[in-house]
């Protein structure tokens, strides 16, 4: 596999459209940079821009995150389970829900494991 397409395709674009990612959230990082810059020198400018910037970038990966598990979920799963019946497929999508639920937590809410925190089937 090519080198400069393998990681694209892990996350389920092509080459050209990691790069537009990839250099939106360079563009950011670099404002972010050049206002903490600033921010240094004269501390009552940009008072959070930066921290601002980098809680929207860690939302949006993540949100790129959960958009890649709940397709891989999809591609290797749904399928089985749709063979198994409708009783099957119910279950299926409360998975699907509770897997999309727990990847849109926000670190802090995230409880240590227990059974009462997993899904009934």
């Amino acid at each position: 596999m090519n080198i400069f397409t393998q990681h694209p395709r892990s996350v389920g674009e092509s080459y050209w459209e990691h790069m537009g990612v990839a250099l939106s959230f360079a563009g950011s990082l670099f404002l972010g940079s050049a206002a903490a810059l600033v921010h240094a020198v004269f501390p009552f400018l940009f008072t959070d821009t930066s921290s601002s910037l980098i809680a929207r970038l860690s939302k949006r990966m993540m949100n790129r995150k959960r958009s890649e598990v709940l397709r891989a979920l999809r591609e290797t799963h749904a399928e089985r389970f749709a063979h198994l019946g409708s009783d099957a497929m119910r279950r299926f999508k409360l998975l699907e829900e509770f897997v999309d639920a727990e990847l849109q937590r926000d670190d802090g809410d995230l409880p240590a494991y227990s059974r009462a925190a997993t899904p009934q089937l």
